[in-house]
């Protein structure tokens, strides 16, 4: 399964953050933990995509 969550704001240069406990443990981490994956995109002034990769079982 697949979901990709959109959004038009102001973005963020990811490059400049640093990720904190919050977005690994909650999100990356367990996702791992079943075989899945995520992804976030984000670009200055054009917006942010969650991208998630979980798999059917």
């Amino acid at each position: 399964m697949f979901v990709s969550v959109r959004d038009d704001g102001v973005g963020f240069d990811p490059g400049r953050i640093r990720e904190g406990l919050g977005l690994r443990i909650s999100i990356r981490d367990r996702l791992a933990n079943v075989g899945s994956r995520s992804e976030v995109r984000s670009n200055p002034s054009r917006g942010t995509e969650v991208q998630l990769w979980v798999p059917l079982r």
